[in-house]
């Protein structure tokens, strides 16, 4: 049976690699169910930086998931000549509601330094997927 923990802010978190727990999100007009992960070794408990960090996302999520998908609509639409050596179907993108087809919100990672993550599956990289980092500093890229 894996270890629990009720964290202040996290709530029922289950440990195995790390804290997690399951949590309904809204992307690109859609609502999704994606892991929220707290990295911890050996059962070590959730850090006050974590924390801070999964409120800071909660409080600002809005925002972050429009930063998020216009990101998602640069990033394709700028690398879409190489994106279409292993996505058939490569083709621009013009709003969020069509990333639904294209990226699925997996998780969202939040290390012990409160570096925060976005982690998605996409066509173009099966196995790897795309990630989002939304603090501290916000980029993207291949997970």
């Amino acid at each position: 049976m894996e270890p629990v923990c009720n964290d202040a802010v996290f709530g029922e978190m289950k440990y195995k690699h790390r804290w997690y727990k399951t949590e309904r999100f809204s992307f690109f007009n859609k609502e999704w169910d994606v892991i929220v992960a707290a990295k911890a070794f050996s059962e070590k408990p959730i850090n006050d930086k974590q924390r801070d960090g999964y409120k800071w996302f909660k409080e600002n999520f809005l925002e972050l998931a429009d930063k998020t998908a216009n990101a998602i609509i640069e990033y394709i639409n700028s690398n879409c000549e190489d994106l279409a050596q292993t996505w058939a179907g490569a083709r621009r993108v013009n709003s969020s509601k069509d990333l639904n087809q294209i990226v699925t919100p997996k998780s969202l990672l939040i290390k012990q330094d409160g570096t925060i993550l976005l982690l998605f599956e996409c066509v173009w990289d099966k196995e790897h997927g795309l990630a989002v980092q939304v603090a501290p500093e916000f980029a993207i890229g291949s997970q």
